[in-house]
């Protein structure tokens, strides 16, 4: 018995007759059965992008970015002489009473374009997952989610002893003083990549976009201050915007230092790309830079940031130890307020 399990479909259509579907273009009939020009699509899949009131939907240029995904991501899934293997570092967490977790399905996705393959042992894929759902409302939060990082961690360290871990991915969405903690404790010690999440819930959700957008860099400034001061305020405003009327009331008459992008309002897409995390860490350590030559006697830094999760990780991860000021990281409340959470001192 022959089982039919996909159709072969044309993009641009395969005549250019008014009825044929993507029929109306440039090319010639004679080259639309050229591969180039050919889906292999399941019956369901080829009716819908068929369907006349579906075609401003499905467009040429669209379907042949399904097709350059798809084939990128068969290509990388199968290029085994360059796939390395990865260490997978999750968060289940409770991020404005909801719980958040990347899928199983959304890691495999972005660690095939990210050519990595998972790290396993005897067929098992070894992986690190952080509880995090506690409430923020409980007094105790903060001291437990870093208790249990330290507990990732160390279960992390056991494995990659020997060199049998070199790389880590990072799927976390938490609370912004955990994710710069989660990044301090991970440290420069191996590689590690941290994935970004789209708002946009899909299977390729925690991929970083393959066209990058490398037009957004960030500035650093710090206002006119004695060089004696021992501790100092500093804003972070990248997915939004923090405003110097939010420094709490105790800290008002310390020096403040900002990090925001240049030239463009803060916003959600302001980390788009694997680029502009990249550009924006560097940003953050000429920041520690400028405290170090600028406020040589701080010991301390209040800072209270609107970053994407990545970023947060980043500012934990390039924090130099011993030589920089303890970090304490604040948390907006929901009455619009920060309040201290996590101090990063060793």
């Amino acid at each position: 018995m022959t089982v039919s399990v996909a159709e072969l479909a044309h993009n641009v259509g395969a005549t250019d007759t008014p009825g044929s579907p993507r029929g109306r273009s440039e090319i010639p009939v004679t080259e639309r059965n050229h591969p180039d020009n050919l889906l292999l699509l399941c019956h369901g899949c080829h009716r819908k992008i068929d369907n006349a009131d579906l075609r401003d939907l499905y467009t040429v240029d669209v379907l042949r970015e399904i097709k350059s995904r798809h084939e990128d991501m068969v290509m990388a899934a199968t290029d085994f002489a360059t796939q390395h293997r990865s260490l997978i570092v999750t968060t289940r967490a409770s991020v404005r009473g909801t719980t958040t977790k990347a899928s199983n399905r959304q890691i495999a996705q972005a660690l095939i374009e990210a050519r990595r393959a998972p790290y396993s042992v005897d067929g098992r894929q070894i992986r690190v997952e952080i509880d995090l759902t506690d409430s923020e409302s409980e007094p105790w939060v903060w001291e437990r989610g870093c208790q249990r990082i330290d507990e990732a961690v160390a279960r992390l360290e056991a494995d990659t002893c020997g060199g049998a871990v070199d790389h880590v991915s990072v799927f976390a969405l938490a609370p912004i003083p955990l994710l710069t903690y989660l990044g301090h404790r991970l440290d420069d010690k191996y590689g590690v990549e941290v994935h970004r999440r789209d708002r946009v819930d899909s299977d390729t959700a925690w991929c970083w976009p393959r066209n990058e957008n490398a037009d957004i860099n960030f500035t650093t400034s710090l206002d006119d201050t004695e060089s004696d001061a021992r501790e100092a305020v500093v804003l972070v405003s990248v997915s939004g915007t923090v405003t110097r009327d939010r420094i709490p009331e105790g800290l008002a008459q310390l020096p403040v230092l900002e990090l925001r992008p240049d030239g463009v309002l803060p916003g959600l897409d302001a980390i788009g790309s694997r680029t502009d995390l990249q550009r924006f860490s560097v940003a953050w350590r000429q920041l520690l830079a400028l405290v170090e030559q600028r406020l040589p006697q701080a010991r301390t830094l209040h800072v209270l940031a609107a970053v994407p999760a990545p970023a947060a990780v980043n500012m934990g991860r390039y924090r130099p130890r011993i030589v920089s000021p303890a970090l304490v990281m604040y948390q907006r409340t929901d009455a619009d307020t920060f309040e201290a959470a996590v101090k990063i001192t060793e």
